[in-house]
């Protein structure tokens, strides 16, 4: 992931725990990835101290990743076909949550940055 090496941690049923490789040495860097079993990112903390981690994903990638707007004129994520509607924005994080929220309590959400770098994104659909 954009030139940095992440450790198997820990695994527990279907999750796999990565953690930054520089964590253990005298960097302390404090990232860390979960995925499932077919390598699908599942969440990310970003948290290297030289730069943001661009994700590149096998099952769901940032390239399948589009910015379009709503019928109202509000900004959508879509990412293999699901829609992310903004949901508020605090400091320099926005905050998605999957458009179907409401109506089927789905949990999908997206963190991304004022350049839409994604920092999190917790891409498990219960629809």
């Amino acid at each position: 992931m954009a030139g940095y090496r992440f450790r198997r941690d820990k695994t527990r049923g279907a999750k796999t725990y990565w953690k930054c490789a520089l964590r253990n040495l005298d960097k302390g860097c404090r990232a860390v990835i979960h995925t499932l079993e077919d390598m699908t990112l599942i969440h990310v903390i970003s948290l290297h101290k030289e730069c943001v981690v661009v994700l590149y994903l096998t099952s769901m990638t940032l390239s399948d990743m589009t910015m379009t707007t709503s019928i109202r004129g509000n900004p959508i994520i879509v990412i293999a076909g699901y829609r992310f509607n903004r949901h508020r924005i605090r400091g320099v994080k926005t905050y998605w949550k999957c458009s179907t929220h409401l109506q089927r309590g789905c949990r999908a959400v997206i963190h991304t940055l004022a350049d839409m770098t994604v920092i999190k994104c917790i891409n498990i659909h219960n629809h």
